[in-house]
């Protein structure tokens, strides 16, 4: 009898993360162009709140407790880079040197890896702040979803990064400002917040737990 191969989530993550790649370079070499190379840094962005959420679980709480809050602000501007890549299947109708089937794949295989980045991440964030018993960390976790719904159109349609809110944060705050008064924007980004938050938590609770 076959034995099953089991990987960590960790492990799983790398897999993923190679078997995109792979399929990026190869686009790459077989159309000598550099299409789609956003790609690739948009997945390591998806990594870092994987990589802050993987710290702040090793971190002793105690003396230590003022560092894990920030690095949960750190961690909370960058969790929206994870479920952001979702988005770039946007993207798909941009390039034609290679059959849409490929470029699809490709787009949903990262989709996917950012995605499993940004719920693994959170539910070491969740198992560190205590959040509690199953109905409040599902309210938890719909607020950061919210959140994340609110920078992902940040991101996709007025164009922000997340390290700007720590390298330009006045003109950040003046932009964001001025989208307030733009009701038609609001609704817009409420609307588009609410139903990724409501899409992320359903397929959140349906993903393992990562145990190792």
């Amino acid at each position: 009898m076959l034995k099953t191969l089991r990987l960590s989530r960790y492990h799983y993550l790398l897999c993923c993360t190679a078997f995109s790649m792979l399929l990026l370079l190869a686009r790459m070499y077989h159309t000598n162009t550099l299409e789609y190379r956003f790609m690739a840094i948009n997945l390591f962005l998806a990594w870092i709140p994987y990589g802050v959420a993987k710290l702040m679980q090793n971190i002793p709480i105690g003396k230590w407790r003022p560092l894990i809050i920030v690095l949960a602000f750190v961690w909370l501007i960058f969790f929206p880079n994870a479920p952001y890549m979702i988005t770039d299947i946007f993207h798909l109708s941009e390039f034609d040197a290679m059959p849409k089937w490929y470029d699809l794949i490709m787009l949903l295989s990262f989709s996917w890896t950012g995605l499993l980045l940004g719920f693994f991440s959170l539910r070491k964030v969740l198992h560190r702040i205590n959040a509690g018993n199953n109905f409040p960390q599902m309210i938890v976790s719909f607020i950061i979803f919210f959140l994340c719904g609110a920078g992902i159109y940040l991101g996709r349609y007025e164009r922000w990064n997340s390290w700007e809110i720590i390298t330009q944060p006045r003109i950040l705050i003046s932009d964001f400002l001025g989208l307030l008064a733009q009701d038609a924007v609001m609704f817009q980004m409420a609307t588009l917040s609410f139903v990724f938050a409501t899409f992320f938590t359903m397929i959140f609770y349906f993903v393992p737990e990562e145990t190792t």
